[in-house]
């Protein structure tokens, strides 16, 4: 599109000046009659800031910080908010003092003419607001000769740019269309564009301990939380008994029909005077995360997301990973009889029911045969351990019609799932012994056993851990970023997890999953990969040459796989096979729980998908560059490669 021709044709009026790049940063050229005045302004220490760039929640989060300020003044909040919180640069952004020589009748009060002079006047303390990025701060505040509070706000870009666009066309006088506005937006021809520099100019200074962030999202999630944040922040509390109040009265529902705050009467003025079209909207218009699904095409949002996670990478900075409530979604979508609430052992999480079968795996008697394969959830283990089982037994197709728990023994199966306290609530449940007591089950079996485990290696056995036993043990890795989605569908279908994948993302990057933490977890076999006792395996590798993975699980386990044999075991092991082998599918299991109604099952299959690099089909592009930013952090020195 022709960046020039939407400019001059749709953003041309005589309230918003054309724009003109001010130290990086697109302004309207009035800016230039107050950018040296806000550079050299007096900044006092007791100054009260609110920043963001245009469209983040700034006039909620004022309402929120000038209330918790000034003690839950209701009555002084019925002032209009520019006038007790005043935009210390709206005079650039909308030209009332031209307006007004234009139009000699227009009555317009000193705030909006001149809000500098405006501020200059006002007693301490004051509140401040900006769009500017740090860089068009006043000079004080740069170099840190004064320390004002500073509190800043960030939003998804993707529902900024939908905000902005009917904030322009109410405001501005902007006259295009979304696509139009949507190219000006990524473009970096909006006001206080480029985004990314404005946001991340805070950012770079998140250090500062006059300074908060806040991010929209969080607001929306917790209220209250952010309410006591603030407050914290400000040095003033808000009593429990008022919270109620103050909740009620920054409410969508109540901002919205608040003359105070919802600028229907500057909305009033200019559909009155025509100083350009108003279309019939409201400057509060929505008040919810997400919206821009219900504006944007999907071929928008997937530009969207990639121009985020380019100019996220390195940052640390998350727009997407909102804060959510772990013990809440812990509470709420992970809560059913077979699954008992997370418990850290030795800093693993694991379901507290692991307590009656952790000392009695370390204190298990290890046999030197045993043949483990461990591996963190969803990891390629079963695939794995059907092929080391056929290896290791001769490729005895026939025992392998045994269900696959039973002759390949999942150790601590009844802690992740407690079929035991199932037992107890339904009687009728006919459950066999190698689900309700597994160790007992490996004890009695003969050798060469073959044992699984999701175990981290301080959990394992300790002779194991001492070297006392040195059993084969093949430990399977895969791409975390593939892990987490598999793992999501793993929860929802044996887990009876009702929560979405945003939650459950979260919940697995904050180590509030089964066996997390991941990286402590792989790293535990990883750091002894030197043993002689130790293999281990990339599931991407066996996707990509699954014979040479054969030969190599054969090799250490003292096998060979005939070459004529080959073919026959690769169809065996190959997704289809695997998918429609009742011994390996879990589908008896998977049934049980539909018709138990244990918990809700969705109609998901547990062997689903059977490749790499799925996450791209199941992960936004923020997702997957805080994943990416995650494992660099975590492998980094450690000579693992997981890509």
């Amino acid at each position: 599109m022709d960046i020039e021709k939407i400019l001059k044709e749709k953003c041309d009026n005589l309230l918003h000046a054309p724009l003109k790049n001010f130290e990086g940063c697109m302004m309207p050229s009035t800016f230039s009659q107050f950018c040296d005045r806000i550079k050299n302004m007096e900044v006092r220490n007791d100054d009260i800031w609110v920043s963001s760039f245009p469209k983040s929640g700034t006039t909620w989060s004022q309402e929120m910080i000038w209330l918790i300020g000034n003690d839950l003044d209701y009555k002084g909040a019925e002032v209009n908010q520019n006038e007790r919180y005043p935009f210390i640069e709206i005079s650039s952004v909308l030209d009332f003092k031209l307006f007004k020589e234009q139009r000699p009748d227009f009555a317009c009060v000193d705030f909006l003419l001149d809000p500098i002079t405006h501020v200059d006047n006002l007693p301490s303390p004051r509140y401040i607001k900006t769009h500017l990025p740090w860089c068009l701060l006043p000079l004080q505040i740069q170099t840190g000769a004064k320390k004002p509070k500073i509190i800043h706000i960030i939003r998804n870009p993707k529902d900024v740019v939908v905000s902005f666009f009917n904030h322009a066309q109410l405001l501005h006088g902007y006259t295009g269309n979304f696509d139009e506005y949507f190219h000006l937006f990524i473009n970096d021809m909006v006001d206080y564009a480029p985004y990314f520099q404005n946001i991340l100019s805070f950012w770079n200074h998140r250090h500062l301990d006059n300074l908060l962030i806040l991010k929209y999202e969080d607001l929306q999630k917790d209220l209250r939380e952010a309410v006591n944040t603030v407050a914290k922040f400000l040095g003033k509390t808000v009593p429990e008994n008022e919270m109620p109040k103050l909740l009620k009265h920054l409410s969508f529902e109540e901002m919205k029909k608040n003359p105070a705050v919802n600028f229907e009467m500057l909305v009033k003025f200019i559909r009155e005077t025509k100083a350009f079209n108003v279309p019939d909207k409201k400057f509060m218009r929505c008040g919810k995360s997400g919206n821009y699904k219900e504006n944007m095409s999907k071929e928008k949002i997937a530009i969207m997301d990639e121009w985020i996670a380019k100019n996220l990478k390195g940052t640390g900075l998350n727009l997407e990973y909102i804060k959510m409530d772990i013990e809440k979604i812990l509470k709420e979508k992970c809560d059913n009889v077979l699954r008992a609430p997370l418990k850290n052992f030795e800093g693993f999480m694991m379901a507290s029911t692991f307590s009656q079968f952790c000392d009695r795996i370390k204190n298990m008697e290890v046999r030197n045969d045993d043949v483990w394969v461990s591996g963190f959830p969803k990891s390629g283990t079963t695939w794995s351990q059907e092929m080391i089982w056929l290896i290791g037994n001769d490729l005895d197709y026939k025992g392998a019609e045994v269900n696959q728990t039973e002759r390949f023994s999942f150790i601590e199966i009844s802690s992740v799932l407690n079929f035991k306290a199932l037992k107890e609530q339904r009687p009728d449940f006919d459950c066999v012994d190698f689900l309700l007591d597994p160790i007992t089950h490996v004890d009695n079996l003969p050798s060469p056993r073959y044992i699984k485990t999701h175990l981290p290696w301080c959990l394992l056995p300790l002779q194991i851990q001492t070297g006392a036993k040195k059993p084969k043990i093949i430990h399977v890795i895969r791409n975390p970023k593939d892990v987490v989605v598999s793992f999501f569908n793993h929860a929802q279908l044996l887990h009876g997890y009702t929560g979405n994948f945003d939650e459950f993302f979260h919940l697995f990057m904050n180590d509030m999953v089964d066996y997390a933490p991941y990286f402590q977890n792989i790293l535990s076999f990883w750091n002894h990969r030197h043993l002689d006792n130790l293999l281990f395996l990339k599931y991407e590798d066996l996707l990509k040459d699954l014979r040479a993975a054969i030969n190599t699980v054969a090799k250490f386990l003292g096998k060979t796989v005939p070459e004529n044999e080959v073919p026959k075991l690769l169809k065996h092991l190959s997704f289809e096979e695997m998918k429609k082998n009742p011994a390996v599918n879990v589908e008896t299991l998977v049934k049980f729980l539909r018709e138990t109604n244990v918990f809700h099952v969705p109609d998901k299959k547990f062997i689903r998908c059977g490749k790499s690099g799925n996450y791209k089909e199941n992960m936004s592009k923020e997702k997957i560059a805080i994943m990416d930013e995650w494992i660099a952090k975590n492998l980094k020195g450690t000579g693992l490669n997981l890509e």
